[in-house]
């Protein structure tokens, strides 16, 4: 049963007190109730904590108009539930100004009888304010139980959100910090109703938000500062304690809190290792099986993939930038950085273009699609010789292996390494002068077009054509010459 608090109404109800209410309505008499106290000092609001009774027989009232409606006005700024009246002691009669003031405050009084001793009715608003505690105590304890027994669900998180709609009989939605219903204990539309309703207030701070006075309450669950998700509660007013409510819900945002650390430290641990595991497939070949490896972080290396490398100023930051948009296209994935390269291994027919605009990245060469983790090791050599490709033609930042020329090929074939060296020799007369190899690259890259050449390099054609003439001069050879282009242009695809 949902717990009540004890209110006014309840106090009233006690028949063999006779207690008469003078000034009170049904709103009022619904006014929780946390004690009651005696009092016939001046300035009783020292004495009386917010939501209790103040007892009086006014004895300090008497022929004070202006002290009867003073004390009427003290209580109900400082947020007294209401003025029990003495009467036939001191006076006959509750005054009729202290009343007057009452009902122009719409503050609740009621009258004492004679026979009736204050002591009384604080014993009795006492146990029931103390039985009220520990069936709240109870009832917590019950709720920390079940919360606490709700982490060892598949799903924590909806776990908690869901039980404590149950416990409580209430509302619940936890929610992505955009709005988005991660789960609803009622209807998705309900969800969206909560948040909208929590969009419109100003928010206080942790740990709780008491969002308005219709019983929506809401929690930030944060790591680290960061808020990740908030949850939003919907209580019928009057329904349960304001405090109950309060310890229930700081406590599921704790758990889901911890949750999403364990849940973070998880996702970093596949994370690093998916890395290692695409690093040691990109690299020599080792007797261990990488496959039950694999599978572990639901990767099936059996699925025809490829692997794309990337040429990227920061490989790092492109490494995370890379992993949320394959993340959320929920594209299975692979990726490790290697040098300056950032490489991804991966099943989705063709994220190049993707990846480079996600990334910033210069240049991007496409592996051939192949199967098992020899496979992958062959697609990742073919992506970096595409790379290569695609750095050096000007115009052209994705190239694909599956597109490469028989050049390119032969080059493959033959085994870059080897081929490196003597390509090292023929450009060897250009270094230092890279302002000439640039123009040899974009001289190639537009099929000798020097108009081309002079536009992409913001300079005039006879610019270009001086510069062509120094290459000829400096490396000794006939730049119009089928073989002589074609050793260049492999020199500067094994050297870029």
């Amino acid at each position: 049963m949902p717990e009540v608090p004890v209110i006014l109404d309840e106090v009233f109800g006690h028949r063999e007190f006779g207690l008469r209410p003078l000034v009170s309505n049904a709103h009022t008499a619904r006014r929780t109730v946390l004690g009651a106290h005696v009092v016939e000092a001046p300035n009783p609001s020292r004495w009386v904590p917010p939501q209790w009774v103040v007892l009086t027989t006014g004895i300090r009232l008497l022929g004070d108009e202006a002290a009867q409606r003073g004390l009427i006005a003290e209580l109900a700024e400082s947020g007294a539930v209401a003025l029990g009246f003495g009467v036939r002691i001191v006076f006959e009669d509750v005054p009729p100004a202290l009343l007057d003031e009452a009902r122009r405050r719409d503050f609740p009084v009621f009258e004492v009888p004679e026979e009736t001793p204050f002591r009384e009715i604080v014993r009795a608003v006492d146990e029931a304010v103390l039985s009220q505690d520990l069936r709240a105590f109870r009832r917590s304890a019950v709720i920390t139980d079940t919360l606490v027994r709700a982490l060892g669900e598949p799903e924590p998180e909806t776990a908690l959100v869901g039980g404590l709609a149950r416990l409580l009989h209430c509302g619940s939605s936890l929610h992505h910090t955009d709005g988005t219903a991660v789960f609803s204990s009622t209807s998705t539309v309900e969800a969206t109703r909560r948040w909208r309703r929590l969009a419109r207030v100003e928010l206080t701070g942790p740990p709780v938000e008491v969002v308005d006075e219709d019983g929506l309450f809401a929690t930030a669950v944060t790591v680290d500062g960061e808020v990740l998700f908030w949850v939003l509660l919907e209580v019928s007013r009057g329904s349960l304690a304001v405090p109950l409510i309060l310890r229930a819900l700081i406590m599921v945002g704790k758990l889901l809190e911890g949750v999403a650390r364990v849940r973070a430290g998880e996702v970093t641990a596949r994370r690093m290792a998916g890395q290692e595991l695409l690093a040691r497939l990109l690299g020599p070949a080792s007797e261990d099986e990488p496959r039950d490896r694999a599978r572990t972080l639901g990767i099936d290396l059996d699925e025809p993939a490829r692997v794309l490398a990337l040429s990227c100023a920061e490989p790092a930051d492109a490494l995370v930038t890379a992993r949320q948009l394959l993340t959320v296209r929920r594209v299975p994935h692979l990726l490790t950085c290697v040098d300056d390269r950032l490489m991804v291994w991966s099943p989705s027919a063709d994220l190049a273009e993707q990846l480079r605009e996600a990334t910033g990245a210069e240049a991007v060469g496409v592996g051939r699609e192949s199967t098992g983790p020899d496979g992958v090791r062959t697609s990742g050599a073919d992506a970096v010789l595409a790379l290569a490709r695609a750095r050096l033609l000007p115009g052209e930042p994705i190239a694909r292996y599956d597109e490469l020329g028989l050049l390119e090929w032969l080059v493959l074939d033959s085994g870059v390494d080897r081929v490196a060296a003597r390509a090292a020799d023929v450009l060897a007369p250009l270094n230092g002068q890279e302002f000439l190899i640039e123009t040899l690259r974009h001289y190639l890259g537009t099929s000798l077009s020097v108009p081309a050449t002079a536009r992409a390099l913001h300079v005039h054609e006879n610019s270009v054509r001086h510069r062509l003439e120094r290459i000829r001069t400096l490396l000794g050879r006939d730049l119009r010459a089928a073989p002589v282009l074609a050793e260049i242009y492999l020199s500067l695809l094994l050297t870029s």
